[in-house]
């Protein structure tokens, strides 16, 4: 039984040593895994714009190892490093039943085209992916002193 008055503390997440973590596993994953994800859109809940191919390269300086840095730019970053091409990266956040982020492709179908990565949503139903969105494994805390 625990005492009356104890208090769980929660630990905190480090944000950038789990985006490494997580980087660090999708460089050891096979290529025949990541060919999977060749001429497809990776889409999340932690962005609010579509960047195609050619804004990435501008995207991923700015945001690298900033508050700004997420999964889906990681994730593309090692894709291009192995020589897998993705179309970009997107939101999958929707308002009144509508994707916010609009896709320049006239011919882009979101459910086939486009992979979820971010994170387990219970509202909207989406499932984390099994290989490409964070593991447990990826997850770093901040050691408390």
């Amino acid at each position: 039984m625990r005492k009356t008055g104890y208090k769980l503390k929660r630990r905190t997440l480090d944000r950038q040593g789990t985006l490494q973590a997580y980087e660090n596993r999708l460089k050891s994953l096979d290529l025949d895994i990541l060919k999977n994800l060749e001429n497809k859109y990776v889409s999340s809940y932690d962005i609010y714009d579509t960047y195609t191919a050619d804004d990435m390269e501008e995207q991923l300086e700015i945001r690298k190892d900033t508050h700004l840095d997420s999964v889906v730019f990681r994730l593309y970053e090692v894709c291009f490093s192995r020589g897998v091409q993705l179309r970009g990266v997107t939101s999958h956040r929707k308002i009144y039943g509508e994707y916010i982020s609009a896709i320049p492709d006239p011919d882009f179908d979101r459910e086939k085209d486009c992979v979820f990565v971010g994170q387990h949503n219970a509202f909207r139903l989406t499932r984390a992916h099994p290989v490409f969105s964070i593991q447990v494994v990826d997850k770093r805390y901040v050691l408390d002193s």
